[in-house]
C-alpha cells in the first residue's frame, strides 16, 4: 500500500521530481532497505518498511514516466517523412481498406524517433484486393509521416491524446507509398507472441461467428479486443451496467475460466 501510495503522489504532484530529488529518493530507498534489515522491533520494522514502499513508488513512478516524456517525438521528425522499419506489435484494426496498427522500430530508429508508433495505412484508390493481411510480429520497412499524437477538445468526448499516452504511443504516422514486408518474427518478444496467439484466436472466432450481430462482443470478452463493438452496444451496456465485464480484458477471462476448468477437472476426477 506504501508503495501504491507513493506512485499516486508522482500523479498529484505539480510537476515531477528532478533528478536531484531522484537521487534523494534512491538514497532514502538504500537507507529504510538498510534499517529495515538490521532493526528488530515490530513497530520500528513496520515504519521502515513503509518508508521504503513510499520511495520505492515515487521513485518508480517519477522515473517512468519522464521516461515516457523523453520518449516523445522531436521537433526534427515532425509532419515528415521518416523510413523505418517496424514490428507490429499489437492486433491490427481495420479491414482490407485501411489498417491501423501499434508498431515498434524493428532496427536502430534515428534519435527522436518514439518506441512505440501508431500507424496507419490505407490502401491506394482503386487497389484490386485492398491491402494484405497483418498479424503482429510482421517486419515492415515503410515511410510514413509522423506526428505527435493530438485529440479533439470536445466537452465530454474522449481523451485520445490521454488514452495513446497511457499505451506508450508518443507518435502517430501515416503510411506513404507502398511498404515491404523483410521479416516475420512472431517470436521477437513474449507480448509480440501473446498478440499472435489472440490474432489466431480473433481469426478463428471470425471464421466460426462469420456476421453475427454480437461477434464482436463475443470477441471482445474472449480476447480483449474491443475494436469491433458497435457504439450502440456500448450504450446498451453504459444501460443496464453491465459496460465494466466488457471492458475487462479478454485475457483474464479467459485465464479465470481456464483455472476454473483446471478445478472442476481436478475436482471430477477425485470424485
Amino acid at each position: 500500500m506504501a508503495f501504491v501510495a507513493g506512485s499516486g503522489a508522482v500523479q498529484l504532484a505539480p510537476r515531477l521530481p528532478g533528478a536531484g530529488a531522484a537521487w534523494l529518493l534512491a538514497g532514502a530507498c538504500l537507507l529504510a532497505l538498510a534499517a529495515l534489515m538490521r532493526l528488530r522491533q515490530r513497530g520500528a520494522k513496520a515504519g521502515a518498511a513503509l518508508a521504503l514502499g513510499m520511495c520505492a513508488g515515487l521513485l518508480n513512478a517519477g522515473a517512468q514516466a519522464q521516461w515516457r516524456l523523453d520518449d516523445g517525438l522531436a521537433d526534427a521528425h515532425q509532419d515528415a517523412v521518416s523510413r523505418l522499419v517496424l514490428r507490429i506489435a499489437e492486433l491490427p484494426d481495420g479491414d482490407a481498406g485501411g489498417q491501423r496498427f501499434v508498431a515498434e522500430p524493428a532496427e536502430p530508429a534515428p534519435p527522436g524517433i518514439p518506441s512505440r508508433i501508431q500507424v496507419s495505412w490505407q490502401a491506394p484508390p482503386g487497389a484490386q484486393g485492398g491491402l494484405t493481411a497483418l498479424m503482429p510480429g510482421q517486419v515492415w520497412r515503410m515511410a510514413l509521416v509522423l506526428r505527435r499524437p493530438r485529440g479533439l477538445l470536445n466537452p465530454d468526448g474522449a481523451d485520445a491524446e490521454g488514452r495513446l499516452f497511457a499505451r506508450g504511443v508518443r507518435a502517430v504516422g501515416q503510411v506513404r507509398g507502398q511498404p515491404r514486408l523483410v521479416a516475420d518474427r512472431p517470436w521477437a518478444t513474449p507480448g509480440v507472441a501473446i498478440e499472435r496467439a489472440r490474432h489466431r484466436v480473433r481469426e478463428g472466432l471470425r471464421a466460426a461467428l462469420g456476421a453475427h450481430r454480437y461477434a464482436p462482443v463475443l470477441i471482445a470478452l474472449a480476447i480483449g479486443d474491443q475494436a469491433g463493438v458497435a457504439r450502440e452496444d456500448w450504450r446498451l451496456f453504459n444501460r443496464s451496467g453491465i459496460t465494466h465485464l466488457v471492458s475487462i480484458s479478454g485475457m483474464h477471462v479467459t485465464s479465470i475460466a481456464g483455472m476454473a476448468g483446471l478445478l472442476v477437472a481436478a475436482a471430477w476426477r477425485r470424485g
